[in-house]
């Protein structure tokens, strides 16, 4: 059910976005340009509604935001796996100090 919601939705905001003019060359590069800005206008209209929209939902209960959990910093406080940000000779040096 919730996979044919979606699909459904998807839908519907593609005819939307088509209809606001979102999928034209033209539009597009006036929208980057900034002489025409339907498109950012549109854009952000989307995402406050959407805002609005989840947030009533959490509010009366239908939604659960609780299991979303981002922390893009948790994986640095680890051991492994690590993110080296040095050549590749640093990179072979601590991979063989780190397995004697």
């Amino acid at each position: 059910m919730n996979l044919f919601l979606a699909v459904i939705f998807g839908i519907g905001f593609g005819y939307i976005l088509y209809r606001a003019g979102a999928l034209d060359y033209r539009n597009i590069i006036n929208a980057l340009t900034l002489k025409d800005l339907s498109i950012p206008k549109f854009m952000l209209l989307s995402v406050a509604i959407t805002s609005v929209g989840i947030y009533s939902l959490r509010l009366r209960g239908l939604v659960s935001l609780d299991v979303i959990t981002a922390n893009p910093l948790a994986r640095l406080s680890t051991d492994f796996p690590r993110i080296e940000l040095f050549s590749p000779e640093t990179r072979i040096k601590s991979r063989w100090t780190a397995q004697n």
